[in-house]
């Protein structure tokens, strides 16, 4: 039990393709002050690399990937605490093809 637990509880990430070369990525739970980082991978073992920093909204579009490939996300939530930066867990890695 820890104090990010309290502060943003486990992320959910949910991803849809429904244009070509895009994906669209919304997460949970999206509370005001809570910032995100989405972060992506070629493959689930490998590098992850970081698509935003701090995004404020409850969804991201990552454009220019290649079609029919497979692209891997996750997301990690932040927040300003008495100036101190707080982030959550990594949610659980999601996989899409892209359309």
């Amino acid at each position: 039990f820890l104090i990010y637990d309290l502060i943003f509880g486990n992320p959910t990430i949910k991803l849809s393709t429904a244009v070509i070369n895009k994906v669209k990525v919304s997460w949970m739970p999206h509370k005001k002050g809570t910032t995100c980082q989405v972060y992506y991978s070629k493959s689930k073992k490998g590098r992850f690399k970081s698509v935003t920093k701090n995004a404020k909204k409850g969804s991201v579009k990552i454009k220019k990937l290649k079609s029919g490939k497979r692209y891997y996300f996750k997301v990690r939530l932040s927040r300003q605490i008495n100036g101190v930066t707080v982030y959550s867990k990594y949610s659980k890695t999601v996989s899409v093809r892209v359309r």
